[in-house]
């Protein structure tokens, strides 16, 4: 997998969506195609390489899911040498998303364009906005890293599952002919209940949802219909096989049965839940604790919030 090839402008699987909706799953098991090489969340790199959770506040170590460091791992060696500049350098994350040691002025800054963002996407549409926002150097950063991928490895797709919609956005008006969209949803009640396991309260986990949700459904419309793929988390745990051929079609890929299951062999992945660590012969299965552990109070709450999305995403709840 590793061999140096003459290959260049790869495509780009993105999985969009919120955290907690499977994205980690989905990931893994799509690395498993002969096709594809997997990154997970790439826009945490410059964390991974450093080794810095001021800029990646997590319980993971920051290493490989290989178990290396990024300066260890043959993987990304090899891949900071074919792009030939420290991975570092590379700008993957709008301003307003890093986690760094700013003044007040521009925490207060990042705070508004965060909020403006989060209630009306639209904004992110326009150019000017988008060079504003570094958008071009985030793209045009983000496609060096994917291209360099593509010539180590050989592969016909890069994935990347940051599942921010907001980068999305700005890799959209770098090259939005070379992305293939899966956008990942899940119910809300499901999202909402696992992050409230997490310490976060029950109406802010929603209201995410629900912005997240409402930037993942305007910014599909800046690419070609056929360009983009509404996954659902249940349908993808019920009806594993259906759902990642339909998948591979999207993608016009021949299906492979080692998509079946998580793959860990020759993954060098990066962020995503602990879930990932599970091993290949834990059995997909679909998870609806949230059934047996929300309140009433608290589902009419959940779906007074994420209605609209949720219907507009598939959920008749």
């Amino acid at each position: 997998m590793l061999e140096q090839t003459g290959g260049s402008n790869t495509d780009l699987i993105y999985i969009a969506g919120d955290d907690r909706s499977g994205s980690t799953l989905l990931d893994m098991m799509l690395a498993g195609h002969s096709q594809i090489t997997s990154l997970g969340e790439a826009h945490q790199l410059r964390a991974f390489v450093t080794g810095n959770k001021d800029f990646y506040p997590s319980i993971h170590e920051l290493v490989c899911f290989c178990g290396q460091s990024l300066d260890e791992c043959s993987f990304w060696k090899k891949v900071a040498e074919n792009i030939d500049r420290p991975l570092d350098s590379l700008e993957l994350k709008p301003f307003y998303l890093r986690q760094d040691h700013s003044n007040i002025f521009s925490k207060l800054l990042k705070k508004l364009l965060w909020v403006s963002l989060q209630a009306h996407p639209g904004i992110y549409d326009s150019r000017m906005v988008d060079q504003l926002l570094d958008g071009p150097k985030i793209a045009q950063d983000s496609f060096s890293l994917y291209d360099a991928v593509a010539r180590v490895t050989g592969s016909r797709y890069v994935l990347d599952s940051s599942k921010s919609p907001l980068r999305l956005r700005s890799l959209i008006h770098e090259a939005p002919e070379r992305i293939k969209l899966v956008n990942l949803f899940r119910d809300p009640r499901g999202v909402v209940y696992s992050k409230s396991k997490r310490g976060i309260a029950i109406r802010k986990a929603a209201r995410h949802w629900q912005q997240k949700t409402k930037q993942m459904l305007h910014y599909s419309h800046a690419l070609p219909p056929q360009n983009v793929l509404q996954v659902h988390y249940e349908s993808l745990c019920l009806n594993t096989e259906t759902e990642i051929r339909r998948i591979c079609d999207f993608l016009d890929l021949t299906f492979e049965p080692t998509t079946l299951k998580r793959n860990i062999d020759n993954v060098h992945h990066l962020g995503g839940s602990p879930s990932k660590h599970a091993g290949t012969e834990t059995p997909i299965s679909l998870d609806e604790s949230y059934k047996e552990n929300l309140t009433p109070s608290q589902v009419s709450t959940i779906l007074r919030i994420t209605g609209k999305e949720a219907a507009a995403s598939g959920y008749i709840i």
